[in-house]
């Protein structure tokens, strides 16, 4: 057996067709949303609230963590946005707030009672998203962390919609709500790049859809974004 065989093998990588899919991956413009874990009913939903804010010309506000992981998502999420008209900022959390990702006090900076779009960050927010639902924000969650466990069954915060799933990195979470946003045109408008720089940055396993996400970074038209690996 040789190196190569004993690491393809922690990886799990023992079948033929994995191994070939772990060297060359499919495109990840055709991978379903079921196969990553993610509900087509809940971005559906997501994509709903989306597209009449930007219709209504509302501003719109991509909350992020501070990390690799939740700028990349950020930026992704932001660049589909723009790219659609919205009226869209980024906002990202600060290290030194007392409860890291989405809190009351990230919310406060918002006027004018915006859409608030989390990546990232925000499935264990109750508090923050107790205090939206107060004062008029919407809130789409969008997160890869586990969410809160109460007497066996899981607990989520009350949001307009919430997109989640385990498998993938946030910024791979923000990655298919903008393929989704984007339709047809998803395949011309990028954040392949982003999306491998926070999936790589983050550390989840490079299988699957992370696996297939990877290549970004060398298909880049951006110089910038690709040194940054």
């Amino acid at each position: 057996m040789t190196v190569i065989d004993i690491l393809l093998k922690k990886r799990g990588l023992t079948s033929p067709d994995k191994i070939k899919e772990f060297f060359s991956p499919q495109n990840p413009q055709k991978i379903s949303l079921t196969a990553v874990g993610i509900k087509p009913s809940a971005i559906d939903r997501a994509a709903g609230v989306i597209k009449s804010a930007i219709k209504a010309q509302r501003p719109i506000y991509v909350y992020g963590d501070y990390d690799a992981d939740g700028i990349s998502a950020t930026a992704v999420l932001w660049e589909a946005l723009h790219q659609l008209k919205a009226q869209v900022l980024p906002y990202i959390a600060g290290r030194n707030d007392p409860v890291r990702g989405l809190s009351v006090n990230g919310l406060k900076n918002f006027k004018n009672k915006p859409l608030v779009i989390t990546v990232d960050n925000g499935i264990t927010g109750f508090e923050a998203a107790d205090f939206a639902k107060k004062n008029g924000l919407d809130l789409i969650i969008t997160d890869h962390h586990q969410p809160k466990q109460e007497k066996g069954k899981t607990v989520w915060p009350e949001a307009a919609a919430i997109v989640h799933s385990d498998q993938l990195a946030g910024v791979g979470v923000a990655w298919f709500l903008a393929r989704h946003l984007r339709g047809e045109r998803s395949s011309h408008l990028g954040g392949d790049d982003l999306a491998a720089i926070g999936t790589i940055a983050d550390m989840v396993p490079l299988l699957g859809a992370n696996c297939k996400l990877r290549p970004g970074r060398e298909s880049s038209p951006w110089p910038k974004r690709r040194k940054l690996i």
